[in-house]
């Protein structure tokens, strides 16, 4: 590799970083400037924008379904989303108290279990450093907030809260329920029609040009969602198997925490490893070897088998960059922001990519 090709990804790199640096400090001001008018329009459309996303992603198996089948799109439609939402309950009727159950008695036995830590770690120090207690402390706080999460006769509460809140109470729970169906069901049937509208609008002189963009943006959010949520079921499952083998108690909360945080780019794993860790010290600290291999070995399986596989060739996105975004993504929007944050940054670079491509082409041409 010759100098010129080096400075050249060393000037991409300063000049990607850059634009998500601009980025994030325009989005910091605007949030700031607007964010009690932002927050209602949000609510407002929450339900519209969730309908719409459940179409997007549900379009192919719709697309699939309807070679095979002959049946109407609109019948389509209404068969899979009543699928899912019969999927959800299912889920939640039966794992969700599970996790309620683990997560009130895991709750309880914060204390001790910090305690018991604090102790066997205060006695390997010999009662030197002083910065164990402010650590544990901290500690248990995060455990007793996560926790809290999943505590009973709030989690439903919580999850409608976060998901559908712009109505207080049932009535406008179920109000938003319904136009998240509806929207979901309208749009996947009609979904080609919207495309051939969309299109239609366009500039001519730059559809072309937009439509591929959008195309390898829709490449990017398909690979990215179907990447992030298979390895979060892999990673809850065979970490929960790992503890149930250890007998370490609350595996099954314990998965799913290190399945959740798994979604976090490069710090969720560790996050999600950390109540597993806290509860083997004070359970018994011969576990948290044990605990240590049955996460290093999933993070390992997905990192290098399932991942690769399910992205194939990935998003392609420097390490440095992943972890500024994550910064300013998760000190602006908290932990969505730094979920969206890998997906944002790989359209950004791709319309850079695009639009440096487009710019040399067009000085080769004169």
């Amino acid at each position: 590799m010759n100098d010129s090709s080096i400075n050249i990804k060393k000037i991409n790199l300063l000049l990607s970083l850059f634009i998500i640096l601009l980025i994030g400090i325009i989005s910091y001001f605007f949030y700031h400037l607007f964010s009690s008018y932002l927050v209602n329009f949000i609510s407002l459309i929450t339900p519209f924008v969730i309908g719409g996303a459940i179409a997007y992603l549900c379009n192919p198996i719709c697309d699939f379904l309807e070679r095979k089948t002959l049946l109407p799109r609109g019948l389509l439609s209404i068969i899979i989303i009543t699928s899912i939402i019969l999927i959800l309950f299912l889920i939640v009727f039966s794992i969700v108290p599970i996790l309620i159950n683990e997560a009130s008695s895991f709750k309880s036995s914060v204390p001790r279990l910090i305690a018991s830590s604090k102790s066997l770690i205060d006695s390997i120090a010999n009662g030197n450093n002083k910065q164990i207690d402010v650590i544990f402390d901290n500690i248990q706080k995060y455990l007793t907030q996560t926790t809290e999460a999943f505590d009973s006769g709030q989690i439903i509460t919580k999850f409608g809260s976060f998901l559908l809140g712009t109505i207080n109470g049932l009535t406008g729970f179920i109000m938003n329920l319904v136009f998240v169906v509806m929207t979901a069901i309208y749009v996947m049937t009609d979904y080609h029609v919207f495309s051939k509208q969309f299109k239609e609008v366009l500039p001519k002189k730059y559809s072309s040009d937009i439509l591929l963009l959008l195309n390898e943006y829709n490449k990017i959010i398909r690979i990215y969602i179907r990447g992030l949520l298979i390895s979060a079921m892999f990673v809850a499952l065979f970490s929960a198997l790992g503890f149930k083998v250890l007998n370490l108690e609350y595996a099954i909360l314990l998965g799913v925490f290190c399945g959740i945080f798994n979604v976090i780019p490069y710090i969720g794993p560790y996050l999600g490893a950390l109540p597993a860790i806290i509860v083997g010290l004070g359970q018994d600290p011969k576990l948290v070897i044990g605990i240590i291999i049955v996460v290093l070995v999933v993070q390992q399986i997905d990192g290098n088998i399932l991942t690769p596989k399910v992205q194939g060739k990935g998003l392609n996105l420097h390490p440095l960059s992943i972890l500024i975004t994550i910064a300013i993504f998760g000190n602006l929007f908290g932990i969505i922001g730094m979920v969206l944050s890998i997906p944002v940054l790989a359209m950004l670079k791709t319309t850079f990519v695009f639009i440096k491509n487009k710019m040399q082409n067009a000085a080769l041409t004169n």
